[in-house]
Order: structure tokens, then C-alpha cells, then sequence
């Protein structure tokens, strides 16, 4: 999982991204503004090697040029130079998912926020998770990654608040549609 990196760390995106091919180790990416702001060619050749992109709405909208409110065509771009599976979180709203084939979408659990420190972060880190134990069932993974998310929001922080293994967590209904 290659979070954010900002400054000249995102110069190392590239590096760490080829490393990760050579070396058959799937990616996880969540780009930070600093690394949606690389120069275009090497943004591509980067995306080009990712297996799953997470971005927030504000991001994705960033990276394609293309207004938020617009999901099928965010994803239909990010399917152009990203041939894995994009993520795209929209806080309080939910979820949108695309593998290329489908789309994958859930609101998000009602609660009553506390802080959104680290929503997105834990989303992620719940999404990878459940990704990894179902064998990739992006379902399951999207469900994992909501409820997670949901804990975090609900403590002061980034850490507070994320399931543990054997905690009892709420799922939320994921639709899944035709691209």
C-alpha cells in the first residue's frame, strides 16, 4: 500500500511502483495532491502498474479533469491508463468502485461523525483487507473498508475506532452494475 507522499518524497512513487513490478508484489495506491501533480507521462506509466487506486472524489476529479459529480465518466477515463480496480470514496455518501466490468457502489453506514481524521485511510486499509481474506471479492472488500472507515469516524483520530480481528461490524448493501 503506497500512501500519499509529498514533497520530493513523491519523486520516489516511480521508483517504488517499478520495484513493486519487478518484483511481482501487487499495489495499492492512494496518490496525495503532491503525486497527482507528477508530470503526465509519468503519473500514466505509474497508474499503468497500480492493482488498486484509491482516490477520494476532490482527487479523482483532480486526475481526470473531470467534475466529481461525473462517476462514469471519472472511471471510464481511469480505465484508460489504469487497468486495475479505481476506488473512489465520497465521504458521508459512500462508495464507488469500477473493475472495468462493473460498478460496484454502497452508501455509507449511518452513524453520527465524530471526525473524519483518517476515514479514508481506514477505508483503505479495511478495503485491502477484506480484499486479501475474500480472495478478492470486491464486495465483501467494500463492505470491510465501510465498516472500518465507520469506526474511525466516530473517535477522535485516526486510530480510534478501527475493527479488530473478531470484532462484530455492520455491512452495508453493495450494488453492483454493468460499466
Amino acid at each position: 500500500y503506497l500512501a500519499p507522499l509529498s514533497g520530493k518524497l513523491s519523486f520516489l512513487t516511480k521508483d517504488l511502483v517499478d520495484f513493486g513490478g519487478r518484483n511481482k508484489i501487487k499495489i495499492g495506491f492512494n496518490p496525495g495532491k503532491t503525486q497527482l501533480s507528477l508530470p503526465k507521462n509519468d503519473l500514466k506509466d505509474i497508474l499503468s502498474k497500480v492493482d488498486i487506486l484509491f482516490l477520494n472524489q476532490e482527487e479523482a476529479s483532480i486526475l481526470t479533469g473531470i467534475s466529481y459529480e461525473k462517476e462514469k465518466d471519472i472511471f471510464k477515463n481511469i480505465d484508460e491508463f489504469c487497468p486495475g480496480i479505481a476506488v473512489m470514496t465520497k465521504g458521508q455518501k459512500g462508495v464507488v468502485v469500477s473493475d472495468g466490468k462493473y460498478f460496484y457502489k454502497a452508501k455509507a453506514l449511518e452513524i453520527k461523525p465524530v471526525d473524519a481524521t483518517g476515514a479514508g485511510d481506514s477505508f483503505a486499509a479495511g478495503f485491502l483487507s477484506g480484499f486479501i481474506q475474500s480472495r478478492e471479492n470486491i464486495g465483501y472488500a467494500i463492505q470491510l473498508g465501510m465498516a472500518n472507515s465507520a469506526g474511525c469516524f466516530q473517535k477522535v483520530g485516526a486510530k480510534e475506532g478501527l475493527l479488530k480481528k473478531g470484532d462484530k461490524w455492520k455491512k452495508v448493501k453493495v450494488e453492483k452494475e454493468y460499466c
